[in-house]
């Protein structure tokens, strides 16, 4: 086993050439997904309501594939000439950021449009990305990697088409806790 996800209502168990994907309740088998050669485990899983996977394409390195649980949409994004060295989907899988095994630069694709959206330059010598990771609302986005740094990149929400469903939260939450640690 290389990895293992876990959402509230699924179970992903991540091997080096397959992905299965169960349900949480039952323990039921919902899917068994072939990928490219995937030694490093890689896969990312949303967190909201919408349950979508992003797990390397078998059929092309440096492809991406999504799939949607809801609609059973697959979605195949071509993001890179070489290997992927990392991967993440925000909380909504609404986004989904790509590195590749030179690490230099980081690809930001819509889900819905599986088309580059947003590029960030990571630096100009070769690093081994170790992760991405989106805030809670897609405003920023961290990167680490063997070089001991860590990148943090705003997102150019102008750019990324997307909508935040939970604005009204986000300003309600955000009022909350700056009431509580004043």
């Amino acid at each position: 086993m290389k990895n293992v996800k876990l959402r509230k209502d699924k179970i992903i168990v991540v091997l080096e050439e397959r992905i299965y994907v169960y349900n949480f309740s039952d323990l039921r088998l919902v899917d068994a997904i072939d990928t490219h050669t995937n030694p490093k485990g890689l896969c990312s899983v949303s967190a909201d309501n919408v349950p979508i996977l992003a797990c390397l394409d078998k059929n092309t390195k440096g492809s991406v594939k999504l799939i949607n649980y809801d609609t059973n949409k697959i979605t195949i994004v071509n993001a890179h000439n070489s290997g992927i060295s990392c991967m993440s989907l925000n909380f909504t899988g609404s986004l989904l950021a790509t590195a590749s095994d030179k690490g230099t630069i980081i690809k930001i694709f819509s889900t819905a449009d599986p088309t580059v959206i947003q590029e960030v330059r990571r630096g100009s010598d070769k690093a081994i990305i170790h992760s991405l990771s989106f805030d809670r609302y897609s405003n920023w986005m961290a990167c680490t990697s063997d070089r001991e740094t860590v990148h943090i990149f705003a997102m150019q929400k102008d750019k990324l088409k997307i909508t935040d469903e939970n604005e009204e939260e986000k300003k309600v939450g955000g009022a909350a806790k700056n009431k509580k640690h004043a």
